[in-house]
């Protein structure tokens, strides 16, 4: 596994998209916390917004925000 430090607004398509995927409603990450659209909405407060993203295999495996 590997995990790499990104920050919020230097995310690709495919990451986002992935990460929606990952905490879609029904699965284990579906928390209004985990969601793309909070991250979103709190950078947009000035708030710093970075995410842990997590490989496995070269997949994505997990997206975790960070917001300071």
């Amino acid at each position: 596994m590997k995990m790499l430090k990104k920050e919020f607004n230097k995310l690709t398509a495919n990451e986002i998209a992935k990460w929606k995927e990952l905490t879609a409603k029904g699965t284990p990450f579906s928390s209004p916390f985990y969601q793309y659209g909070f991250a979103l909405l709190v950078s947009r407060c000035d708030i710093i917004v970075d995410v842990i993203i997590g490989y496995h295999r070269e997949n994505i495996a997990f997206i975790l925000p960070l917001q300071y």
